[in-house]
Formats: structure tokens, C-alpha cells, sequence
């Protein structure tokens, strides 16, 4: 290797030379190597280095079908980390695919009800937030699936800041074609519930549930905290999402500004369902 023994060190490319300084053999100088496209398509590293990058894409990809999918459900709660954190877990399910070759693994080929239990905002928990019991209950024959709460006392089972005197429960199913990049969708929200000792009526969340092979449903439940804007301290919110939060706003100056989302079940058809434009359209908002 060249060393540099003028008394102006170069950094940089002149021609074919390499300027550069080294942190043990100071200023130094080499001639720029050559590799062919064909060359570093040959070496293996390279190969694998694209089959991650390819299976690594694939994730970010699926991983946004499903974030849309949910995306009327996600503002306020979603934290600032969820791509990441999902793609993550997309990703250790991709390499699941037994199927595939190398870099042409996918999603749908991998265990996709690892993600039972998501939660789309890492602060806030639904287990921690909710305390209330709930049950899915399945029903076939109808090809509906249901979230039921029984009656409870907000006060007892809503956990969250003293400041917070309303919540909203929320549910949403997504029926998702990770082969397609497709998906359908339905959600609920409650009316406002008042974090009072006065009991609330049992809540009966209800979704269709008709899966194509190689269709997904994914089923959500969460709540959202309802403030008073006023009575917000801006030293538990960053200041970009305060004014976020403060145009959704309602006449008395509620809005909610933050809650939890958990996937509570994922469902994997089979070849014995529906093809796919037999799926029934789903895109709308309920009140339960």
C-alpha cells in the first residue's frame, strides 16, 4: 500500500488513485479496484446480500398493506417505532418459509399468527390498559367472527391518567392478501364512555369472517383516551402531535390523544374457502 509523504494529503479520487486516510497508518493511497457486474454477482456474499435485501423489501411491503389496512384505527395510538417493530417480526416470518428458495421467501408461507398479540403502540398495552374481560367467539355456519365485552365499570377496568375522564373502545378486522398485496377492511368505535363508576352495556364487536386460500384475517381491539385539549399537559405529548391531536378536537374540546391497538387473533385460510372475488367488500365504520 502507497503512503502519502507529500506535506498536502490528498483525500479523495484522482484518476485511478484512491486518497484516504487510515486511522493507524495515516495519509495513504491505492488504485481504485475494478469489479464487472458479473463479478460481483458470482461471489456469494454479494448473493446473499441481495436475497436479505429482497426478503428484507418484502417485509416493509407486507408490513404497510397491514399498517394500511388499519390505518382509520391507528391515529392516535400508533407509536413512533411500529414500522420498524412490525417489519421486524414480518421479517423473522418470511424466514419461516420452508417452501421458497433464497431470497424469494415470503409472508404467506410463514407463521403468520406470531402476530396474535402485536401491539401497535409499545407505551400502552391493551392488557394494561383494559382490564375488562373479552371473548372471540367464532361462528362458522354464519361466517362471522365477534369481540364480546360483558358489562363493566369504566372506572374499575379503564386504566389511565387521572386527567383522562373519557374512553372510546375500538375494533377492527382486516382480511389481508399478502400473495396479492390486497386487503379488505371493517371497523367499530363505541360512543364516548365516561371513566365513572356508572356500568357500561355489554359491546358486541361483529366482522365478517369468509377467507380465500391464501387470505389472512386479522382482528383488533383497543381503546382510545379522550381528553380535554386544555387539560392536556404538553410535557406528556411531543408538540408535533399536540397540534395533531388539537384540530381533532370536538366542540367541548375533546379529542383523544393517545390509547392502545392489540391484534387479539389472526386466522389463516385454507384451499376449502372462497376465491378471492367472492369476498365480500369490506370498507365502512360502525358505532357499536
Amino acid at each position: 500500500m502507497a503512503k502519502q509523504i507529500g506535506i498536502i494529503k490528498l483525500s479523495g479520487m484522482i484518476d485511478d488513485l484512491v486518497f484516504y486516510e487510515h486511522p493507524e497508518d495515516g495519509a495513504l493511497v491505492r488504485a481504485k479496484g475494478y469489479k464487472t457486474g458479473e463479478q460481483l454477482a458470482a461471489r456469494e456474499s454479494f448473493k446473499l446480500t441481495l436475497d436479505n435485501a429482497s426478503e428484507f423489501t418484502h417485509a416493509i411491503k407486507c408490513g404497510q398493506l397491514l399498517r394500511q389496512a388499519f390505518h382509520p384505527l391507528l391515529f392516535p395510538i400508533a407509536d413512533g417505532k411500529l414500522s420498524s417493530r412490525m417489519n421486524k417480526v414480518l421479517l423473522e416470518i418470511i424466514q419461516q418459509d420452508k417452501v421458497s428458495n433464497g431470497g424469494e421467501r415470503v409472508a404467506y408461507e410463514g407463521d403468520l399468527t406470531q402476530l396474535a398479540g402485536f401491539e401497535f403502540n409499545q407505551h400502552l398495552s391493551l392488557k394494561d390498559s383494559l382490564l375488562a374481560p373479552f371473548s372471540i367467539v367464532e361462528a362458522p355456519a354464519e361466517n362471522m367472527i365477534q369481540v364480546d365485552i360483558p358489562s363493566f365499570v369504566p372506572q374499575k377496568v379503564v386504566q389511565a391518567a387521572e386527567y383522562v375522564k373519557n374512553a372510546r373502545l375500538i375494533s377492527g378486522s382486516a382480511i389481508i392478501d399478502f400473495k396479492h398485496m390486497r386487503y379488505s377492511r371493517n371497523y367499530w368505535t363505541t360512543e364516548m364512555i365516561q371513566l365513572d363508576k356508572e356500568p357500561v352495556n355489554p359491546i358486541r364487536f361483529p366482522f365478517t369472517n369468509i377467507l380465500a386460500a391464501g387470505q389472512v384475517l386479522f382482528l383488533a381491539l383497543g381503546l382510545q383516551h379522550i381528553v380535554h385539549i386544555d387539560e392536556l399537559p404538553k410535557s406528556d405529548i411531543s408538540k408535533r402531535k399536540y397540534w395533531r391531536v388539537r384540530k381533532r378536537r370536538n366542540e367541548d374540546k375533546l379529542t383523544p390523544y393517545t390509547g392502545a391497538l392489540s391484534i387479539v387473533k389472526v386466522i389463516v385460510g385454507d384451499k376449502r374457502s372462497l376465491p378471492p372475488n367472492e369476498v365480500e367488500d369490506m370498507d365502512g365504520l360502525g358505532i357499536a
